[in-house]
């Protein structure tokens, strides 16, 4: 995939990519949860998100949300050009914009997996194009974390204003038996269970459970978990919430299960994090 732009800091990494023939063996995206908040805007391709269980056919000129922690892939077919501009943002790059609550509604208001995408004919989709092109202007890096900054809040604007109105997206489908056990983890992420408990609840065996999860959400359903577990617990931390605190509200048994989990997904220490 050739990436066309990039600019990263501790606040922003935007990025334009392009493929023009995507590699049929690297066409299903593996399960991603960031730590920012996601802006995706789909060029060209054809494929579908999957956020929590819950699908969204991938069409040109829509917008994908996603808050941060809320796990999604990415199946893409291999038969066309596939191009897309992502924004990962932290609150914290909105510090100084009036109205920062407000306009992150739709991140944060919203049940896991659902309203995330934005179809091109429910919003001014050229009008976000051209912001997002505005981004990707400026030669320094001041420069272009200005271009993110002054543009970011026009756009999340444009779609809160979609968001609190009547929209008119193609309903959505029943999340099946992966966004169950996605709801049901989601909803115990602080509790000790087992696929024990998955089996009793869905009324599915574990073996059944975990091959369905996997087909769809591209993980077993325990790394899901831990994952989830650890993205919520580095949220709480960066917010600048004690780690002990964190820690005993994480859904581990004992420290050391969770220092290990924290740095393997996320690379650093929970005390890196929290400097």
């Amino acid at each position: 995939m050739e990436r066309l732009y990039e600019y990263k800091d501790r606040d922003f990494y935007l990025h334009h990519t392009r493929s023009e023939r995507p590699d049929p063996e690297n066409s299903t995206f593996s399960l991603q949860l960031h730590d920012k908040n996601e802006l995706y805007y789909c060029i060209s391709g054809r494929g579908a998100f999957l956020v929590e269980g819950q699908p969204y056919e991938l069409r040109p000129g829509m917008v994908m949300i996603l808050r941060a922690g809320e796990a999604h892939s990415l199946h893409i077919q291999p038969d066309e050009p596939y191009e897309r501009m992502t924004l990962l943002f932290s609150p914290r790059g909105l510090d100084g914009v009036e109205g920062t609550d407000a306009l992150l509604a739709p991140y944060r208001e919203r049940s896991l997996g659902r309203d995330n995408c934005f179809l091109p004919e429910e919003f001014s989709s050229a009008h976000v194009r051209a912001l997002m092109d505005e981004m990707l202007s400026g030669g320094s890096d001041a420069e272009r974390r200005l271009a993110i900054r002054s543009n970011l809040p026009a756009i999340l604007a444009h779609l809160r204003r979609v968001w609190a109105g009547e929209r008119h997206a193609a309903p959505e489908t029943a999340p099946g038996i992966a966004g169950e056990i996605a709801a049901y983890i989601n909803e115990h992420l602080a509790d000790e269970w087992d696929l024990g408990t998955l089996e009793g609840v869905l009324h599915r065996n574990r073996d059944y459970l975990n091959r369905r999860f996997r087909e769809t959400m591209g993980s077993s359903i325990w790394d899901y978990t831990i994952h989830k577990r650890i993205a919520a617990a580095r949220q709480d931390i960066l917010e600048g919430y004690p780690i002990g605190e964190v820690f005993e509200k994480s859904g581990f048994r004992d420290y050391s299960t969770f220092y290990r989990h924290y740095k393997a997904v996320t690379g650093v220490s929970p005390s890196e994090d929290a400097v």
